[in-house]
């Protein structure tokens, strides 16, 4: 039997893991349930409920803590297999720990990673909540919109360089993840789906973001940061707006055509149709093999 274990907000000893845990587990559950979604599996609460020769497909993060864990997994399963979310800083101490594992799923990932064998680089995929229901051809509201903090440089310079565009809609928010002033998910999506760009700067410690498949899912074309052209090198023709200074969104957003926006958010949405079947595919044969 396959087994699904969500382990991100368990084992964890570390407050500031166990925070991140928690989110992950609100936030990232719909885009791991659509990776896996061909595949039958029990989702169970405890590795209590695992039995000798069944299956495992765990989900965490923050595993540098919690080696005790799979070296007990490990003496548990016939298989098992880890969708790692949530490493941004990379830390080295997740290497022993995918030695436990047949094979793992990562999100933001590194260049070590890109050629393995063992180890699949993934998106940290959109908030649990976003659908794709959209109308490629229709004319959008807004130029572009924003949603999130401005604590980083190269987000100074977005708004600087972007702010006169109009119409826009920007939700900035001063911490992260704001209760009162955060938009919703429903509220998010229902600007997406009315706007033609998606500036996505780098995330606090890595190029990824929610926000660049977010807007994937709403047919909004990202713009994103060309970091060490990472996003060339982890989804290779990907169709992305790449730039490497937030001016040169400026004249994109401002003087696209029409035409040619729709062309791009035509292209984007292929894309990630396309890509999101193959890595659904991929987890379904891996698992099973």
């Amino acid at each position: 039997m396959i087994k699904l274990l969500w382990n991100t907000s368990r084992h964890q000893n570390d407050s500031f893991e166990l925070t991140w845990g928690k989110y992950h587990e609100k936030n990232s559950k719909d885009w791991i349930y659509f990776l896996l979604q061909d595949i039958k599996y029990k989702i169970i609460n405890s590795e209590e409920e695992i039995n000798e020769g069944d299956t495992v497909i765990i989900v965490d993060s923050g595993i540098h803590f919690k080696e005790h864990f799979y070296i007990k997994l490990n003496t548990l399963t016939k298989n098992f297999f880890l969708f790692h979310i949530n490493d941004e800083h990379l830390d080295q101490r997740t290497a022993p720990i995918y030695n436990y594992c047949n094979y793992v799923w990562r999100t933001c990932c590194s260049p070590k990673y890109f050629l393995s064998k063992k180890v699949k680089c993934i998106p940290p995929g959109y908030k649990s909540g976003f659908k794709q229901k959209l109308d490629l051809n229709e004319k959008r509201q807004y130029k572009w919109c924003f949603f999130g903090t401005q604590h980083k440089s190269s987000r100074h310079d977005m708004n600087f360089q972007l702010n006169k565009i109009k119409p826009n809609f920007v939700n900035r928010i001063d911490k992260f993840a704001d209760k009162k002033k955060s938009a919703t998910v429903d509220e998010m999506e229902k600007i997406y789906f009315n706007t033609n760009f998606a500036p996505c700067p780098a995330g606090f410690f890595h190029p990824e973001s929610y926000r660049i498949y977010e807007a994937l899912q709403c047919g909004t074309i990202p713009i994103v940061e060309s970091i060490y052209n990472y996003f060339d090198n982890i989804y290779p023709n990907n169709p992305f707006i790449k730039i490497n200074k937030w001016m040169e969104a400026k004249e994109i957003i401002n003087d696209w055509s029409e035409d040619k926006i729709i062309k791009k958010r035509k292209e984007c949405i292929s894309w990630w149709s396309k890509y999101l079947l193959e890595h659904r595919s991929f987890a379904k044969e891996k698992i099973k093999e």
